[in-house]
């Protein structure tokens, strides 16, 4: 497989001199050569149309000074490389390391540069057109997928208790959103955010949808000291994205019961991939939110 991957580096002019694919991310290759360091992806399910249009977005971002992840030109200026039926992009690395600390000065940072990117994404015109993030579907396929298990049962009966939410959401106006935001794609330097990356995913959705997709994420992955301290990490988040932008008394409203949507997602997500107690938890957190209760 190297060799391959050789040659295809080669459009980018980039002779390596280390490469290893990553553990979590097999789609993701680390690429060092001798100044600088590089990650490869391999475009699952990708278009040349979405390739493109991550490359317009991602300039359109850094021309107004935004820290993101970008693909870097090819020596014939595309940013990608088809190989068969195959598509990658590659990347030069950002400075920083990904939010792994919760802490409420980080949580404060990545809320004000999520509202940001909202603002600026309300401004950009896609070239190509862009799939809306579905949630709703989303999560009635799972549902009905899992219907005849413990945690399918169980996430129909939270579905049934917010019976009418979607009439909500669709008044909410639409635009691009990152879909993507969770703490593994946001770059810290010291408290403050350096850079984001992964916009291979663009959609059109609410603001309030990516808001609740970081808050669903990170508290899936609190331990049980953090989870105790969640609603002040919640409020850092919120209080950071207001400072630009403030939410209106739907998008609150609807707020959490997005996370629980997202929520059930992890959940029926764990469960398939044989982490059963983790999916419970997921619901456990989504019975706490449903019922009022602060998390």
């Amino acid at each position: 497989m190297i060799g391959p991957l050789l040659e295809i580096l080669r459009q980018w002019n980039v002779d390596p001199t280390d490469m290893k694919t990553l553990r979590l991310y097999p789609n993701v290759m680390k690429v060092k050569d001798e100044m600088r360091t590089f990650y490869l992806k391999r475009r699952a399910d990708a278009s040349i149309e979405s390739c493109m249009e991550e490359y317009h977005l991602t300039s359109y971002l850094l021309n107004n000074r935004f820290h993101v992840e970008s693909p870097v030109l090819t020596s014939s200026e595309r940013p990608f490389v088809k190989k068969g039926d195959q598509i990658y992009s590659l990347y030069e690395e950002l400075e920083g390391t990904p939010l792994t600390h919760c802490s409420i000065t980080s949580f404060g940072s990545a809320g004000a540069n999520l509202s940001t990117l909202h603002l600026l994404l309300k401004e950009y015109r896609s070239h190509y057109e862009i799939q809306a993030w579905d949630i709703a579907r989303h999560v009635k396929e799972w549902v009905k997928e899992f219907a005849s298990t413990q945690i399918g049962k169980r996430g129909k009966d939270l579905l049934s208790r917010m019976e009418g939410w979607e009439s909500y959401y669709d008044r909410l106006p639409v635009q691009l959103v990152h879909s993507d935001y969770h703490r593994g794609n946001i770059l810290m330097r010291g408290k403050d955010v350096s850079g984001i990356i992964d916009f291979a995913r663009i959609r059109t959705a609410p603001c309030v949808t990516d808001i609740a997709y970081f808050l669903a994420s990170s508290l899936k992955d609190m331990e049980k000291v953090d989870r105790e301290n969640y609603f002040r990490f919640k409020q850092s988040f919120v209080g950071g994205y207001e400072v630009e932008r403030h939410l209106t008394s739907l998008e609150q409203r609807i707020l959490p019961i997005v996370i629980i949507l997202f929520l059930l997602q992890y959940a029926f997500l764990y469960d398939q991939k044989g982490y059963a107690e983790k999916g419970l938890s997921c619901i456990f957190h989504s019975n706490k939110l449903i019922d009022g209760f602060q998390i």
